[in-house]
């Protein structure tokens, strides 16, 4: 009978290990899944800053050529 109890409670132990092995890599999950779209958020960010509207360049060169005009 204290075999079976000894038994049983290894048995509870390695099933709490198990839950938290399982509970580490769904954060681990949770956090590279975070960190991923962290990266593309910024990635984002540094394209849109990067683009010109798309008439800023008609404008500026018109706005370039009245001033060489001027001068």
């Amino acid at each position: 009978m204290t075999k079976r109890r000894w038994s049983t409670m290894y048995l509870n132990d390695l099933d709490v290990a198990k839950q938290y092995i399982r509970d580490l890599r769904q954060e681990l999950d949770r956090c590279l899944l975070a960190e991923q779209i962290r990266r593309r958020e910024r990635e984002k960010s540094k394209r849109e800053r990067s683009k010109v509207p798309i008439g800023f360049n008609s404008v500026l060169v018109t706005i370039l050529t009245r001033m060489r005009k001027r001068l």
